[in-house]
This record gives C-alpha cells, structure tokens and sequence, in this order.
C-alpha cells in the first residue's frame, strides 16, 4: 500500500464570515477561545490517529479478532498499571 502524504489544509475566510465568527468568539474571551481551539486540535488529531492506526492495522493484516483482543488485553494493562 503507498504511503499517503500529509495533507495541508488551509482555510479561507470571506471578511464578512470572519468578522462574524470574530464577533461570536470575543465575548468568549482570550484564554476561552483559545481552550476551544485546543479541545477542537485535541479531538481531530486523537480522531485522526485513530483513523491512521486503523489504516495501518488493516495494511499489515492485524484486524483480525485476535490481533485486536491482544491489542485491547495490552492496552488495558498500561491503564490498569
């Protein structure tokens, strides 16, 4: 399977959107907006982590249901630890 390559990913705002989303987010407050950004970082990199152990568990043949309890038994022993 080819190796994907990492995805840049830039977003353009209209001015009218951006002093919109600005006006929403100032009441907030500096230290709010910037814990809501974080969390939403937070989110999409653990989701996207996910999505790419997935991936590469598919690639190398361990979905199987063995493969994943044996995953799952070490995963709880690290927490459990």
């Amino acid at each position: 399977m080819p190796q994907s390559q990492p995805r840049k990913v830039t977003v353009n705002l209209d001015a009218g959107l951006h002093k919109d989303a600005t006006e929403m987010l100032e009441p907030l407050g500096h230290d709010s907006m910037s814990a809501l950004i974080s969390t939403a970082l937070e989110e999409y990199i653990v989701a996207h982590s996910m999505r790419l152990h997935s991936q590469w568990r598919e690639a190398n043949g361990l979905n199987t249901s063995e493969a994943l309890a044996t995953e799952e038994s070490l995963i709880t022993e690290v927490v459990h630890s």
